[in-house]
């Protein structure tokens, strides 16, 4: 079988938190296997029915697979090598940019600034010495790769055509390392030598991986990009930003604005609409669940960099069902949350990002 190499500079346009088994920054090929298959999935789904089954096997006979019950072993048949696995050269955060939470007051009743990277980076950043920080209370430092540190290639060989949509859902929507979902480690890539370029992000290129948003409620794993009447839900910032810092202040804004949009309506430790975005809400956990983990969000954010090297940020939504079989499997909960509080949840929130004053607008 014919196969395809092409090579790229990788990059961030915004700091990556992409850590090795010390938990320190590093630039590591592992990561960018997963990240391509995630993106594989959703290329793929369409044509393998929406089946997790079918798609299951489709993605071991391309990406590998292990088995000790016979089913059959075999390697990978893609091959990635970054030509260096340097380490994260940040140690010192720069300043955060401040700004307002309507549900966060000081003492005297007051709204209370907070740090937009802290907002949208909690976990690998930490709040210490009245600064956003790297380092945590007891003194450990943790470290992260910057947006202009020296890029390594990322080259690729794989069976033809194997894995040309997942290159381009991953050169538009790739995000890598903690917190990526909220746009830390925005990947930019640049095609070197002979590699084509992929192509930029656009109503028509995205059509093939589009599914009718409420469709996509009826399966409890991300598998396309929703769409609705207008279109893919997909927007764009309408601003060019000179710098990633301006770009992640927006985005923090906008996320504030859409959560905040779902007031609590019902007693302290009731579910309640807001959790149906993700879990867990600082201050509201549901009482039926313990510890039960993490839900994250489907709405996910990216910085993208233009050819003047400006920033802009989007906004895309992979909607999927919440996972209320799975919570009463392993946690014995009796939650059943119907397809209509999902719909109306998520109404609530591209409404919000439809609204006239916000910042973003649909891709077109």
């Amino acid at each position: 079988m014919a196969t395809t190499q092409h090579t790229y500079r990788v990059s961030f346009n915004t700091p990556a938190f992409l850590g090795n088994a010390e938990q320190q920054a590093q630039w590591r090929t592992p990561p960018f296997k997963a990240l391509l298959r995630q993106w594989w999935r959703i290329a793929n789904a369409s044509r393998c029915g929406f089946n997790h089954s079918t798609l299951a096997k489709a993605e071991a006979e391309v990406f590998g697979a292990a088995s000790d019950e016979g089913q059959g072993s075999h390697r990978s048949r893609i091959q990635i090598r970054l030509s260096q696995w340097s380490a994260g050269n940040v140690v010192n955060w720069p300043d955060d940019t401040i700004i307002k939470h309507p549900e966060v007051t000081a003492n005297n009743g007051q709204l209370r600034p907070i740090g937009a990277h802290l907002y949208l980076g909690y976990g690998p950043l930490t709040y210490n010495n009245r600064r956003t920080s790297l380092e945590n209370q007891d003194g450990h430092k943790w470290t992260a790769i910057d947006s202009a540190q020296e890029c390594p290639l990322l080259t690729l060989r794989y069976p033809d055509e194997w894995l040309d949509n997942a290159l381009k859902l991953l050169h538009w929507f790739g995000t890598l390392g903690g917190r990526s979902r909220n746009g830390w480690g925005s990947l930019h890539l640049e095609p070197q030598a002979d590699t084509p370029a992929l192509p930029d992000l656009s109503k028509a290129a995205l059509q093939p991986f589009l599914r009718d948003w409420t469709e996509c409620l009826n399966l409890e794993w991300p598998h396309a990009i929703g769409r609705d009447e207008r279109g893919s839900l997909v927007w764009v910032s309408k601003t060019e930003h000179a710098n990633w810092s301006d770009a992640m202040k927006e985005l923090a804004q906008l996320k504030i604005k859409f959560r905040t949009a779902l007031k609590f309506t019902k007693p302290k430790g009731d579910f309640d609409d807001r959790h149906i975005l993700a879990y867990p809400v600082t201050h509201h956990p549901v009482n039926e669940w313990g510890n039960m983990g993490r839900l994250a969000n489907q709405l996910r954010f990216k910085l993208v960099r233009q050819q003047n090297g400006r920033h802009k940020p989007i906004v895309f939504h992979l909607p999927c069902g919440f996972p209320t079989p799975t919570l009463k499997k392993h946690n014995g909960i009796e939650l059943d949350v119907a397809p209509e509080q999902q719909e109306k949840v998520w109404k609530a929130v591209h409404g919000v990002l439809e609204h006239v004053t916000s910042p973003v607008q649909r891709l077109t």
